[in-house]
């Protein structure tokens, strides 16, 4: 049995319709991963905004592909 510490993936799905006429569609798997808090940490959340965001979403892509490959 896994533990909630261990992580997890959380499914979701959002529609929308305008007058019964689709119009967006969004489908998205979320890895949650425990983290580990370092005094470092916080400058995560001090960052260059987009920059960083831009940084961190490559980085998390790149560590979902590795999580990919390795179920495989």
């Amino acid at each position: 049995m896994r533990r909630l510490s261990e992580g997890g993936l959380v499914q979701a799905s959002v529609r929308a319709r305008l007058l019964g006429i689709p119009l967006l569609r969004l489908d998205a798997t979320i890895a949650v991963m425990p983290a580990e808090l370092t005094p470092s940490s916080s400058a995560v959340a001090a960052g260059d905004g987009l920059a960083d965001a831009v940084r961190s979403i490559n980085e998390g892509a790149e560590i979902l592909a590795r999580v990919r490959d390795g179920r495989r």
